[in-house]
C-alpha cells in the first residue's frame, strides 16, 4: 500500500517553494507526468503525511526526481509532526535532466510523516515528479486515527 499516495488518504502538509503550473501536490498524485518544481536555490523542502497517523511501518520509499543531487529523508511520529529523525540521505547521479528513481528499502521505519529535503542540485531548479511511501498498516486504526488498543 502507497502510504504517501492522496488516494489512499495521504496529504501534503507544506512546501517551500510554490509554483502554480507545478505545484508540491503533485508529487502525492500517484503520476509520473506531472511535478512540483523548486522555484530555485537550496534547500527545498516537502512534508507529507502518511494515510494515517498511528499504526503504520514503512517498507520502502521511492522518489522520482530530476537534477536533484543531494536528497535527505526524514521522519516524524505523531500528530504534531514537531520531532524529525534522519531516515537516509544519498547522492543521486547526474542525469543531465533526465529523470532520477531512487528506491531505498527502510524495513520497519515508522512514522506518521516523511519530510524530502533536496539540499542540493545538479542545476538551480529540480523537480519531484513523485513520492511513494510503500508499507502496511501494523494494527487496527480506530475513526480517532490512532490504533484502536490506544487508550487515552
Amino acid at each position: 500500500m502507497d502510504l504517501a499516495l492522496e488516494v489512499e488518504g495521504g496529504s501534503l502538509v507544506s512546501a517551500s517553494s510554490y509554483d502554480m503550473r507545478h505545484p508540491p501536490e503533485n508529487i502525492i498524485d500517484g503520476k509520473d507526468s506531472t511535478f512540483w518544481s523548486t522555484t530555485g536555490g537550496f534547500p527545498q523542502e516537502a512534508i507529507i503525511k502518511l494515510k494515517d497517523t498511528a499504526g503504520v511501518s514503512i517498507q520502502t520509499i521511492t522518489t522520482v526526481t530530476t537534477n536533484v543531487r543531494r536528497l535527505e529523508i526524514e521522519k516524524s511520529q505523531g500528530p504534531g509532526a514537531s520531532r524529525w529523525e534522519p531516515v537516509y540521505s544519498t547522492v543521486l547521479d547526474d542525469t543531465e535532466g533526465d529523470i532520477q528513481l531512487h528506491s531505498q528499502s527502510v524495513r520497519g521505519v515508522e512514522s506518521s510523516h516523511i519530510k524530502i529535503k533536496l539540499t542540493s542540485g545538479w542545476g538551480e531548479h529540480a523537480s519531484v515528479h513523485r513520492v511513494s511511501v510503500l508499507g502496511k498498516l501494523t494494527g487496527p486504526v480506530s475513526t480517532s486515527g490512532r490504533p484502536a488498543a490506544y487508550r487515552d
